[in-house]
């Protein structure tokens, strides 16, 4: 996923430059082609940079965790299930 990060990365240079939304996801669609951010996604960059952000780095965070698949979380829910059928 390298490729997200050269993309926060273009971001916060566009965002720096002050250039609008427009021309950083044309940009981006140079640059990166098909495996381009989503508008939503520039977005939310634009406006975390905005809001004091100084890193192109992933906010652990603020995004979802890879999985929360756990063998102690399934246990847990087939006692649930089982508890309330």
């Amino acid at each position: 996923m390298a490729y997200l990060k050269g993309q926060r990365v273009c971001i916060k240079v566009c965002f720096k430059q002050r250039k609008n939304t427009t021309d950083t996801i044309y940009k981006l669609k140079v640059d990166f082609g098909d495996y381009k951010m989503g508008r939503t996604y520039v977005l939310d960059w634009v406006s975390k940079f905005k809001s004091s952000v100084t890193s192109a780095e992933h906010a652990e965070d603020s995004e979802r965790p890879p999985t929360n698949k756990t063998d102690e979380n399934v246990n847990r829910m087939q006692e649930l299930v089982l508890e309330n059928r």
